[in-house]
């Protein structure tokens, strides 16, 4: 793995997280491990399954840009759940990153496409995130600036993605809102509100025996 170049890579790219991982990563007799601030290495067999999961996810992102096939000019790249045994905030900063490899290695002519499955509302949360800028990218386009310095995430436009839900039946439905431009993440929010709504009740009953 080439450690230099993916620190390139991550140079436009502002995260502690993914930064400091990239600091304790060492490669040894040809064995990858984490060396942390006082000596101690973990094979990176023995590290948390959240190191384990984002150190493989950027071992994947190194080698994009370098494949070459015999066979047409695309990349596909299939990234099942990026957002295991991460925080949320680590959840984001993984996904922001893929986004911007992606319009990167689109502007250079050299486009991967990119197949995420996800059961995470962080994950979805923040790729719809990055479409509402690209929406408001297009519909301000004399703010760019205004836009790039007030929220520093990447963009996407919805027409270069597409979003499928998988229901328990088999059936598919497609998530994408097409006037609204981002994601239609209903079922995500139909959990959330379960919850939520057990939430409530739980309250509702705690305050009801103590007015008894």
């Amino acid at each position: 793995m080439r450690l230099c170049q993916l620190k390139m890579k991550l140079v436009f790219f502002k995260s502690a997280f993914l930064e400091s991982l990239l600091k304790e990563m060492k490669i040894e007799n040809g064995f990858l491990f984490l060396e942390a601030n006082d000596g101690r290495k973990v094979p990176i067999a023995k590290a948390s399954s959240g190191q384990q999961e984002i150190v493989y996810v950027l071992m994947l992102l190194d080698k994009l840009g370098n494949f070459r096939y015999s066979y047409g000019k695309g990349q596909a790249i299939f990234i099942e759940e990026p957002s295991a045994h991460l925080f949320p905030l680590e959840q984001k900063q993984t996904i922001e990153l893929i986004v911007e490899l992606f319009n990167i290695l689109k502007v250079n002519g050299n486009p991967v496409r990119f197949f995420i499955t996800t059961h995470s509302p962080y994950v979805l949360n923040s790729l719809n995130n990055c479409l509402k800028k690209g929406a408001l990218l297009d519909k301000f386009k004399d703010q760019e600036d205004r836009i790039n310095k007030t929220i520093k995430i990447p963009y996407l436009k919805a027409d270069e993605i597409s979003a499928l839900f998988i229901n328990n039946d088999g059936t598919v439905e497609n998530m994408l809102d097409e006037n609204k431009k981002y994601l239609y993440a209903k079922k995500i929010d139909d959990i959330s509100k379960t919850i939520n709504e057990d939430t409530i009740t739980l309250k509702e009953l705690n305050n009801e025996f103590l007015n008894e």
